[in-house]
């Protein structure tokens, strides 16, 4: 009789969750002692996250499940063709990244068209854009008022988009530098844990449990407690790619978030991230070839965004149905029940990937040689 391996890694995880008393869906794996580890091209030493068996076998099982979800093997808590957007207009979002992110001379402004507004750059969006322009799953990608909806259900209306704000839109842009939705999502979800119980979110990736981790998860969880626990709130000026990114996912489609990944697209691998002055320059172009097709800044963005990287269409309401079923399955309860629990600020698992769990190695040696992270 073949053995099912799958039932084997997550009987052996619940059986070490039991040896520790612990409750995955109201608390995360406890962070093991961190480790001092080696930068492999400095050879400086930083201090990295530590591992124990439970982290390891928590780690596994997550994979497991994934493979589930990667087959297909799941109920998605939401319709992904029944997306919506959220109606912007229950949302006071004030503030031009187009205008605000200028330079204060119409000299400079001059100089940063000439060097960013090219032929080449409107080449280059228009062409991911018709590369994915067929794929269904790649437009629309910000529409979220299926999770809104039931952040109203549980807080009512008017605290229910308070809290759908907060702990989505802002939350994700607060952590969303130098990560992929997954990775994101992990982040903000943790943060909101953190300030759910009264406390900070850490702001070293050895202090945080698994699976959070990134590129700059360092400074992501620092602008999370600078956003949501300071209340300093995202402005256009100051942080425009995280602004448009919350007005997106609160139905401002007439803004476009200019991430790393539009950036390098547009200006053909040169940058990374706008460089001060350009924002509002590149966003423009953005609008401007939005309009010409009759199409919303924020859907030339998100259509854009899946061409440069040459993937597949995946809404973010799909990366919210992923990490409830991955979530279910590592603590055993009930999908319905995890959603409850992610909107009162409980524990939610999403993807990450090896990849990205590796990164952590990188903010260690960034730390190790003084370097400031990215927060794109």
């Amino acid at each position: 009789m073949a053995v099912n391996k799958k039932v084997g890694v997550f009987q052996k995880l619940f059986d070490l969750i039991a040896e520790a008393n612990a409750d995955l869906s109201t608390q995360y794996p406890d962070v093991p002692v961190p480790e001092l580890k080696v930068d492999k091209k400095s050879g400086k030493e930083y201090l990295g996250k530590g591992s124990d068996e439970l982290n390891k076998q928590f780690l596994k099982a997550r994979q497991a499940a994934q493979k589930d979800i990667d087959a297909g093997n799941y109920d998605p808590m939401f319709p992904v063709d029944q997306r919506e957007f959220v109606d912007p207009s229950k949302y006071d979002i004030q503030g031009n990244t187009l205008t605000d992110t200028l330079p204060k001379t119409q000299k400079t402004i001059d100089a940063k068209r000439a060097q960013f507004d090219t032929p080449e750059a409107r080449a280059a969006l228009n062409a991911a854009f018709d590369k994915k322009a067929d794929d269904p799953l790649a437009m629309n990608w910000y529409a979220m008022k299926q999770l809104e909806d039931e952040f109203i259900k549980m807080y009512g209306e008017d605290l229910g988009r308070k809290m759908y704000k907060e702990r989505f839109a802002d939350a994700m842009a607060a952590t969303t530098g130098g990560a992929d939705p997954g990775a994101n999502l992990v982040s903000s979800a943790y943060g909101n844990f953190m300030r759910q119980q009264g406390l900070r979110a850490p702001e070293r990736a050895y202090e945080m449990p698994s699976p959070v981790g990134g590129r700059y998860i360092s400074g992501n969880m620092q602008m999370y407690n600078k956003v949501l626990n300071d209340g300093r709130a995202l402005t256009t000026a100051d942080q425009p790619k995280r602004f448009n990114f919350s007005a997106n996912f609160l139905g401002d489609m007439g803004r476009a978030t200019i991430d790393e990944q539009m950036t390098a697209g547009m200006t053909g691998g040169k940058f990374n991230a706008p460089p001060q002055g350009s924002y509002g320059i590149i966003e423009n172009i953005v609008g401007e070839e939005a309009a010409k097709r009759g199409i919303q800044p924020g859907n030339m963005q998100d259509v854009s965004w899946a061409g440069l990287k040459d993937i597949e269409g995946k809404p973010m309401i799909t990366f919210v149905n992923e990490a409830i079923e991955r979530t279910s399955q590592l603590t055993g309860l009930a999908p319905e029940v995890i959603k409850d629990l992610y909107l009162k600020g409980m524990p939610l698992y999403g993807a990450t990937g090896l990849g990205v769990m590796n990164q952590e190695s990188i903010m260690g040696a960034l730390d190790a040689i003084g370097q400031e992270q990215g927060t794109n």
